[in-house]
């Protein structure tokens, strides 16, 4: 993790409006791009019927592995940040669940990915834009074992994991490191975690592709 001062000339955000800048989609897309996620990661949803009714569990092959997320990231709070403290140019600050402003200094000069952690939008992951200021209203995952998971891969991962448990509060619902860390990650080999993420964003691109044609003949 850096701490650094902006040049001058960065594109200047409108303060306290989020924005996506991490190009990639996150996961409160619609959920037919959460099912793209699911079928690359290999889940093959297998209904068995019993006395007490249809249990539904997910298969992997025999490759793979399981792991808790806080044996494969460090899991860190982003850092406080008062909206008083936007400056009117440089580095983007990312909130709870985008780009809210921008500030004279960046964080992470990695793209980095997050798991929202205050707030509604509590349990959304994220991948931050590199040369990034990330508020404390999001976890950063920092990548503690880099020979079991790529950020890309682990972002999808992320979006396929039970997360019924991770989110505590109901007036103020949040995200807690304790909770984050026990999640349970399913983990292809770090061989095929690339073949996964392109199969993955192709899908999206083809999904994407097909709105625009929908939104071009209405």
């Amino acid at each position: 993790m850096r701490l650094t001062a902006a040049p001058s000339g960065q594109k200047k955000i409108a303060p306290g409006k989020e924005q996506g800048g991490s190009g990639i989609p996150p996961l409160n897309q619609p959920k037919q791009q959460q099912r793209h996620a699911s079928a690359a990661l290999g889940h093959e949803s297998q209904n068995t019927s019993s006395t007490e009714g249809a249990k539904e569990t997910a298969q992997f092959p025999v490759s793979w592995t399981r792991a808790r997320l806080g044996e494969v990231v460090a899991i860190k709070y982003g850092k406080k940040l008062p909206t008083a403290e936007f400056t009117e140019s440089g580095y983007p600050v990312f909130g709870a669940n985008g780009i809210i402003g921008t500030y004279s200094r960046y964080l992470y000069e990695e793209r980095q990915v997050l798991i929202s952690c205050r707030g509604a939008y509590s349990g959304t992951i994220n991948f931050s834009p590199p040369l990034c200021f990330i508020t404390n209203n999001s976890l950063v995952l920092e990548i503690a074992a880099t020979q079991l998971v790529s950020k890309e891969y682990l972002f999808y991962a992320l979006q396929t994991v039970d997360k019924f448990k991770l989110v505590t509060g109901s007036a103020q619902p949040q995200v807690t490191i304790n909770n984050a860390e026990v999640l349970d990650v399913p983990l292809a080999p770090l061989s095929e975690q690339p073949r996964i993420v392109a199969e993955i964003e192709k899908q999206f691109t083809r999904l994407e592709a097909g709105v625009a044609a929908l939104r071009r003949v209405q």
